[in-house]
């Protein structure tokens, strides 16, 4: 029996792209072959059971970035803070 699976499209701004890319790279050959966007939602759900307030932390963090791109055309992410 086939398994079910559900899918979405989601569209990422270059700078979002550019840096899912980079992150997954150096990991691919470990992975045989390329991480899709799939895998990194999978992860991220992981990571949310595990770390939810840090995830949210992350994610009022992007709201951030995400209107400094859209207003300003600003693409950094900010640097990770050690914590």
């Amino acid at each position: 029996m086939a398994q079910e699976r559900k899918e979405f499209m989601t569209r990422l701004p270059p700078h979002v792209y550019r840096e899912l890319e980079g992150l997954f790279q150096p990991f691919e050959r470990h992975f045989q072959g390329s991480v899709g966007q799939s895998d990194m939602v999978g992860a991220l759900i992981l990571r949310a059971r595990r770390d939810r307030f840090g995830l949210m932390e992350d994610l009022a963090a992007y709201f951030d970035v995400r209107d400094a791109w859209m207003k300003e055309g600003i693409v950094q992410l900010p640097e990770i803070q050690p914590k």
